[in-house]
């Protein structure tokens, strides 16, 4: 999971604007981005392991200004940034900016490339395909030029500066982006820059689809210890599909209350029963527990030994399962119908049926698990804003907020 939010600023300039909203502050924040005297720029070419000390920066900054002819810029008006900046002061339509950041920690925790050059100029064509096309511009028009930082003063957060606009008469004329623009174009951002995230949340996908092959295998290997489980599976679950409905939808929203009474007393039993579920369930729970005491700790007034800790304890574990039992609900209740119409109707042997539902539960828990990262994720974000603003609200003030 992500230890610091993606950051996303916007600014633009406009033909008649004036002061830094005016075309020429755009066209001079060119030489500004692409300035080795910042001594923050990234250029291709050097590893990423010798970009995280002040002494490497300085070292950097030579290595910049001495290479002849290269500023570090990209996209389809690097070639010639003279060229770029008076492209942008002849502009008849909006010239963007977007700034966008990761946190050193987390580009180094995805191998490192967005330290680099190289790794922000393969994210950034797919986000400015992603702009055109949200923001109706004419690719044919379109122009963009940008450079890679990293910022001494910000933990050495890598970051970009990139410059969007078109040539001739502009297919847009509006420079503020709508709300879904913006969300659109940030989650094209994070798509792109968190795709290692992404693959890594895969292989963990493809290791608890492993597990629960294992599993299954396991269950074999030990029928001679287990067939008193499938046993008692079976009949559990042909119990249950006795009050089934003989066809048609088995939706559990929909079961009497004794169905979707029988069918949780199932799904606990597999709980306690296959060790497998046991953990999940627990690592499911644990995941509920700690979101929600985030949410607890948000009132600076509540500590460990607050009143009623316990009960909002008591009652996130409750939610969390009765999310995990409508999850589980649906392959219970199919397996359960396939028990009670018998292997006479051409349905798999009861042994095999249960291993194969066992698995589904597997995966379906994994998936719930992962899920709850996501949501993680997502609050750790919006705890971090608001952190944020108290700092901004603090520093504009003349106060001191303790850290």
């Amino acid at each position: 999971m992500p230890r610091q939010p993606f950051v996303m600023r916007l600014h633009y300039y406009l033909p008649k604007g004036e002061g830094l909203n005016g075309l020429q502050s755009g066209a001079h924040h060119i030489e500004y981005m692409g300035s080795a005297e910042k001594h923050e720029l990234l250029l291709g070419g050097e590893p990423a392991a010798d970009r995280t000390t002040l002494e490497s920066a300085a070292i950097h900054a030579k290595y910049a200004g001495e290479r002849e002819g290269s500023m570090g810029y990209f996209g389809n008006a690097a070639d010639d940034p003279k060229a770029a900046q008076k492209s942008i002061l002849a502009a008849q339509g909006p010239v963007w900016r977007v700034i966008a950041s990761v946190g050193e920690q987390d580009a180094f925790a995805m191998g490192g490339s967005l330290t680099t050059k190289d790794g922000w100029e393969r994210a950034s064509p797919p986000v400015v395909q992603k702009m055109i096309d949200q923001l109706g511009l004419d690719p044919a028009k379109v122009q963009w030029i940008a450079a890679a930082h990293r910022h001494q003063t910000h933990e050495n957060n890598p970051h970009i500066h990139l410059l969007v606009w078109e040539e001739g008469k502009p297919s847009r004329k509006t420079a503020k982006w709508s709300d879904a623009e913006r969300r659109a174009i940030r989650k094209a951002w994070i798509s792109e820059l968190y795709k290692p995230e992404r693959e890594q949340l895969g292989k963990e996908k493809s290791a608890a689809r492993t597990e629960a092959r294992s599993a299954v295998i396991d269950l074999v290997a030990r029928r001679n210890e287990q067939q008193g489980f499938h046993r008692e599976l079976t009949e559990r679950l042909a119990t249950l599909g006795q009050h089934l409905p003989g066809h048609g939808r088995l939706a559990y929203a929909y079961m009497p209350p004794e169905v979707k009474a029988a069918t949780e007393e199932v799904i606990r039993w597999l709980w306690k029963t296959d060790h497998g579920l046991k953990a999940q369930h627990e690592k499911y729970v644990k995941s509920a527990r700690e979101l929600g005491m985030a949410y607890w700790h948000r009132d600076p007034d509540k500590t460990e030994n607050s009143p009623g800790r316990q009960e909002a304890l008591d009652r996130i574990r409750s939610n969390a399962e009765a999310d995990l039992i409508k999850r589980l609900a649906a392959p219970v209740l199919k397996a359960a119908r396939d028990a009670a119409r018998g292997p006479a109707m051409g349905k798999r042997p009861p042994v095999a049926s249960g291993q194969r539902l066992v698995g589904a539960l597997h995966q379906i828990m994994h998936r719930a698990e992962r899920d709850a990262r996501m949501t993680a994720y997502w609050l750790a974000e919006a705890q971090w804003r608001a952190k944020k603003a108290e700092a901004d609200i603090a520093r504009n003030t003349g106060q001191e907020i303790a850290q």
